[in-house]
This record gives structure tokens, C-alpha cells and sequence, in this order.
């Protein structure tokens, strides 16, 4: 047996017959090509939502999925899909996921999402803020 240059595995069989004659066989298998793989994985982050707003305290549920083209390695965000986000503290939020694939690629994706607080204004309407600064003054 032997492999050429290619790759190639060649192999070569004799045998006696019945009658002594022999026989010869050649088997040539091409080896599998290699595959490199150059893509990272993909990261889709359902919630929380880019841009979304959400009520202060109000439970949403992470979301999101990790996918390659060969094979996702691990796949984390700031909580695990399923958990709740944050949602305690009022103000601009982001949320972060990160995947490695099992060739050692790896990729990150970020949204932002504002948690509001919500209020009332005494006549039965509500509206949402996301924070006044200290300083600020009415004119």
C-alpha cells in the first residue's frame, strides 16, 4: 500500500487461482479533501429586542441562538436564554452574546434595550422615561 503526492491510497492484491493462475487488483481511493473552515458562527438574538423598551421590573425572557457551519462550540449571553433580563434599574441597557465554533472561530453580538420607568399623572394617564438628569430644570 501507498499514498502518492494527491493523497491517493494505492493498493495492490495478488492471488493464486484454483489452476495457479494469478490475478492482480489495483484499488485507488481518493482521499476525503480537508475542509477549512473560515466562517464564525452566527449569532441571532431575539430578546431583548435592539432598540426595545421595556417597563422597570417587568420580566422578559432572553432569546437567542447560536448556529456554524460546522459545528457551535458554546454559545453564551449575559444570562441564558430562557432567564430573565435585567430589568431593575432604569436607563440604556446592552446585551451581549458570544459563540466559538469547534474550529476555535469566534463572534459576539451586542444589542441595546432601555428599561423605562413608568408614571402616573393623576387624570388616569401613564407615559414612560428613561431618567432626567439632576441638573436639569424646568423653562
Amino acid at each position: 500500500m501507498r499514498v502518492n503526492a494527491s493523497g491517493t491510497v494505492l493498493a495492490r492484491a495478488t492471488s493464486a487461482g484454483p489452476n495457479g493462475e494469478l490475478d492482480h487488483a489495483v484499488l485507488l481511493v481518493p482521499r476525503s479533501p480537508t475542509t477549512t473552515d473560515t466562517q464564525p458562527p452566527t449569532i441571532t438574538i431575539g430578546t431583548p429586542a435592539d432598540a426595545a423598551s421595556y417597563p422597570v421590573g417587568s420580566v422578559q425572557a432572553a432569546a437567542y441562538t447560536c448556529s456554524d457551519n460546522i459545528a457551535v462550540a458554546t454559545c453564551a449571553g449575559a444570562v441564558p436564554t430562557g432567564s430573565p433580563l435585567p430589568t431593575d434599574a432604569p436607563g440604556p441597557h446592552s446585551f451581549t452574546v458570544a459563540a466559538t465554533d469547534s474550529s476555535g472561530l469566534s463572534a459576539t453580538s451586542t444589542v441595546s434595550y432601555q428599561v423605562t420607568t413608568q408614571i402616573a399623572d393623576g387624570l388616569g394617564l401613564t407615559g414612560s422615561f428613561t431618567s432626567i438628569p439632576p441638573d436639569s430644570r424646568c423653562r
